[in-house]
């Protein structure tokens, strides 16, 4: 009976840590999941952050870009407003070719002929008063080119030809002496320059270097 009695003590009190164990289980298991909700929650919360971060940046590199195309057109607009103060003072003389030149400011030293090296600006007009091109607006360098070779259209070298170095001059150019019938055009997409557009250009002839032929 002892030693039943001593095997039975013995047995319970065996048993008891077990059942212990037993019931500290459910809490470990508990403080995992809580563990594993935090962690899920904290990750929702960076990617919620980073998402938000990417928005921000995104938004900042849209802004970004829509102010500089705001100060390209502010600057290319500021070119046209100061050369139509003056327009109407200008005096056209008509060339036999038919291109119009109004002289801004003389220049002085020999114009330029065939195969002379030239480096000039201009502000390209349409009919409207819409500028489609400027090679003082942002970005853009003066045009540098060799006379005769076709590397501009007709009228601005027939203009240029009359010219002197530091020169400055506006110019009408007809149709047939600019783009033409077919203008400046992309599929689908509209025209840069209509067809049969006569156009006007600010002109400034920087630099000539002489051939030396």
């Amino acid at each position: 009976m002892l030693g039943f009695a001593h095997c039975g003590l013995q047995s319970a009190s065996m048993r008891q840590p077990a059942q212990r164990r037993s019931s500290q289980a459910p809490r470990k298991r508990g403080a995992r999941q809580c563990s594993v909700v935090r962690a899920a929650r904290d990750a929702d919360a960076t990617n919620a952050r980073g998402q938000h971060c990417a928005r921000e940046v995104s938004r900042r590199n849209a802004l970004g870009a829509m102010a500089s195309a705001a100060m390209a057109a502010a600057a290319m607009g500021a070119a046209g407003a100061v050369s139509a103060a003056d327009k109407t003072k200008l005096k056209f003389a008509t060339l036999d070719s038919g291109v119009a030149i109004a002289t801004v400011k003389a220049g002085s030293g020999n114009s330029p002929r065939n195969g002379d090296l030239v480096i000039v600006d201009y502000v390209g007009y349409l009919s409207n008063g819409t500028i489609f091109d400027n090679t003082k607006s942002p970005g853009r360098k003066p045009l540098a080119f060799q006379m005769g070779q076709r590397k501009i259209i007709p009228g601005l070298e027939d203009a240029l030809r009359t010219m002197k170095p530091g020169g400055e001059a506006t110019v009408v150019v007809p149709p047939k002496l600019a783009y033409g019938e077919r203008g400046v055009c992309f599929e689908g997409q509209g025209c840069l320059i209509p067809p049969n557009e006569t156009l006007e250009y600010d002109l400034t002839l920087i630099r000539v270097a002489v051939s030396p032929i």
